[in-house]
């Protein structure tokens, strides 16, 4: 099955979920406010779950399935970011330094990494930056 998700679409919905705010997101995002509700709306016909309950337009909180999707979509952009650092790592250093980097998620470092990664906002970033659970 073939998947017409991008990981922009995945950050997406992970700014908007912490931040509860459209255009909120939209600024930490730096895209036009407009556009932002469209990438989510389109993600969310595209696919055919909705993922933020809505009065009058407004965000209001998270699906039952949003909740979900943001876990798992932070849990993909932390497994994109680490192949391409062990792919990054494989063409610049030994073996043993790639073997240490798999050998992380083993020894409990996930939520650690995972709460470093890109999803860390920028400054003056408010909401919880926690890890999504280990499974």
């Amino acid at each position: 099955m073939l998947l017409d998700i991008e990981l922009r679409h995945l950050y997406s919905v992970i700014v908007l979920a912490e931040e509860m705010h459209s255009t909120r997101a939209a600024h930490r995002l730096r895209i036009a406010q407009p556009c932002f509700s469209k990438r989510i709306q389109q993600i969310e016909r595209s696919h055919g779950v909705l993922l933020f309950e809505r009065d009058k337009s407004r965000i209001v909180e998270l699906t039952g399935a949003g909740r979900i999707f943001v876990d798992e979509a932070r849990l993909a952009i932390f497994h994109a970011e680490r192949a391409l650092d062990l792919a990054r790592a494989s063409s610049k250093r030994t073996l043993s330094t790639v073997d240490h980097l798999i050998g992380s998620r083993r020894n409990g470092s996930l939520r650690r990494a995972a709460a470093q990664s890109a999803l860390a906002a920028g400054p003056g970033h408010h909401r919880s930056k926690a890890p999504p659970n280990e499974k």
